[in-house]
């Protein structure tokens, strides 16, 4: 039977998070979720303007992470990506979303625009993999929401992967009424959905904890969860 995992990857979910899959069939896959916080193309763009030398830096943590797999949230494109994944060294894969049109001032920060902000996949040289339809309907028919990022990855043995980042800004201390908070709620079905129908089609083998936090109780992303508990 087909043996599969789902991550709910995103900046509140899972943020440099690293995990292993159960040695089994050629060994174990080494997995990890890293926000990349606002990553531009160039030098001194975006909201989190880097120079030459703090992308070397960033290039060297992602090679001393020693991770298969990559999943990573908050890069403008495939060229900002590959400034820090060696492509010599991993397959970038991004989100198939056409880029955002939001192009505001970053928050305290005159002088300085959003850039798009994507989701993907950096995937080490020599690990199979094939890409699946992403999932758009995480956007909810919103151009500037994001889409989810679907591999299947195998050593040994079929390892299904969804890279997230769902809507920002609904945590804790907010108001229940904040425009954020039910946004998130719609995507939840969508992310619900692809887990069930992946469960369907054999075992999920689950990696990480969700973290975010909510001002409403109860809710799965509050605490440890059966979906999504190490």
């Amino acid at each position: 039977m087909k043996s599969l995992i789902a991550l709910t990857l995103s900046a509140a979910l899972l943020s440099g998070c690293i995990g292993m899959t159960p040695p089994r069939d050629g060994g174990s896959l080494k997995i990890a979720s890293w926000n990349m916080e606002h990553l531009a193309e160039r030098d001194g763009e975006g909201c989190s303007p880097r120079t030459g030398a703090d992308y070397a830096r960033l290039r060297a943590h992602a090679s001393a992470l020693g991770a298969d797999v990559i999943a990573f949230q908050e890069v403008q494109n495939r060229a900002a990506a590959e400034r820090v994944f060696d492509p010599a060294l991993y397959d970038v894969v991004m989100s198939g979303r056409p880029a955002s049109t939001r192009s505001g001032e970053c928050r305290g920060r005159p002088g300085l625009y959003i850039q798009n902000q994507a989701v993907g996949f950096a995937i080490r040289k020599g690990v199979p993999w094939t890409r699946n339809p992403d999932l758009s309907a995480l956007a909810l028919g919103n151009p500037d929401l994001r889409w989810g990022v679907d591999v299947t990855v195998s050593r040994g043995r079929p390892v299904r992967l969804l890279a997230v980042h769902l809507k920002s800004g609904c945590n804790s201390g907010r108001e229940p009424t904040d425009p954020d908070c039910p946004v998130l709620f719609d995507q939840l079905p969508v992310l619900e959905g692809w887990t069930e129908a992946r469960a369907r089609e054999g075992t999920i083998s689950r990696s990480g904890r969700c973290s975010r936090t909510s001002p409403s109780e109860g809710r799965w992303w509050s605490r440890p969860s059966e979906t999504c508990r190490p």
